[in-house]
């Protein structure tokens, strides 16, 4: 079975340090998907994989700042009627609260929170996870850091008729941006939905598979940090 997430906004309103998504690093002006482009992503998506999509979910950065965040829950169970789909959120938008709950209830969306950013404004120190560090360089061997790396299994990313074994070869632009990298990104780090011969298996093939950019990754040295405030230090993810 396939799982796939996608982002509708890249940035957020938490300054975790070592994001996997490189959200404190996302430059104004922000970038919001249109509605129009998730849905026609998603009708494609649902003609390829069908009942092989086993979980979907939308992301962000912080899904929540898009000013149509709704309307992406609709669309989305519109689009696949028989996939289960979550949410992801930081649980800070509490103005939100009602309507958003409401239109998960109607939608049959679960909503998934962490806990990285306390009521009081402070960071959670209690909270702990892993983050692997980038070689600038790309000097990894990407078959050793692919068979190192469980995301492609738990949450492969989907974004503009591509899927990407993982979110850092979309996100690393911001990186690239603003640290001035050129970590590069590739035809052959991504499956497009799109061509004539897309089908399920081979996505399935793909995903598990390491791709040029895994030569970045330093899964062999996966750190185990607190939960804190980034200071956009480039430090912070090599």
């Amino acid at each position: 079975m396939i799982i796939l997430e996608t982002s509708i906004v890249e940035h957020c309103n938490i300054n975790c340090a070592h994001c996997a998504r490189f959200a404190p690093l996302v430059k104004e002006p922000y970038s919001f998907l249109r509605l129009a482009d998730f849905e026609q992503d998603l009708i494609q998506l649902n003609k390829v994989l069908g009942d092989k999509l086993s979980l979907y979910r939308i992301m962000g950065g912080e899904p929540t700042l898009h000013g149509d965040f709704e309307d992406f829950i609709y669309i989305a169970r519109k689009c696949l009627p028989k996939t289960k789909i979550t949410f992801e959120t930081n649980g800070t938008m509490t103005h939100l609260l009602d309507k958003v709950w409401q239109v998960c209830k109607d939608n049959n969306v679960a909503p998934v929170g962490n806990d990285y950013y306390l009521s009081t404004g402070l960071k959670n120190e209690s909270k702990q996870f892993f983050y692997n560090k980038l070689d600038l360089d790309g000097n990894q061997d990407p078959i050793k850091q692919n068979r190192l790396c469980d995301n492609p299994l738990l949450r492969s990313s989907f974004q503009n008729g591509k899927i990407y074994p993982c979110s850092r070869p979309i996100c690393i632009s911001h990186f690239n941006n603003y640290f001035g990298t050129d970590l590069k990104v590739t035809e052959q780090d991504y499956y497009d939905i799109y061509q004539a011969s897309a089908n399920a298996e081979d996505i399935l093939r793909f995903v598990r598979s390491p791709i040029p950019f895994c030569r970045y990754c330093k899964n062999h040295e996966q750190v185990l940090v607190p939960h804190s405030f980034s200071k956009c230090n480039i430090k912070e993810w090599t």
